[in-house]
């Protein structure tokens, strides 16, 4: 999931310090001090929500998505393909957000706008 960073009175792409990102219920830190105006971030199929949390110039700020998981067989002799549908993101310190793909793919397309 391609998660892009903008200014909230500019409206326009903000790159910003990224001390670390983190995913609640995980020990993995993405992200360690780095200068980024996006982020991939990883979504579990086993579940149906995940928060996302980022830490950042003495500040955090905390991202919750939930989704939907599809799984289609497109003949019998071919695999099968999931398909990951967003149905709702929240943020907690994020001044606004905007979810512009719902539908996750392997490609790096922008789902959702976060703006600080």
């Amino acid at each position: 999931m391609q998660v892009n960073f903008y200014s909230n009175s500019k409206k326009t792409a903000l790159t910003i310090h990224l001390d670390s990102v983190k995913m609640t219920g995980y020990d993995t830190v993405m992200y360690k001090n780095k200068d980024l105006n996006s982020v991939t971030l990883p979504v579990n199929p086993a579940v149906d929500s995940m928060a996302y949390i980022f830490y950042y110039t003495n500040a955090q700020a905390t991202l919750e998505i939930q989704y939907s998981l599809k799984t289609f067989a497109l003949a019998p002799e071919c695999n099968a393909i999931d398909l990951i549908t967003l149905t709702n993101a929240t943020g907690i310190a994020i001044q606004n957000l905007t979810v512009t793909q719902s539908k996750l793919s392997s490609k790096t397309v922008e789902n959702i706008k976060l703006y600080f």
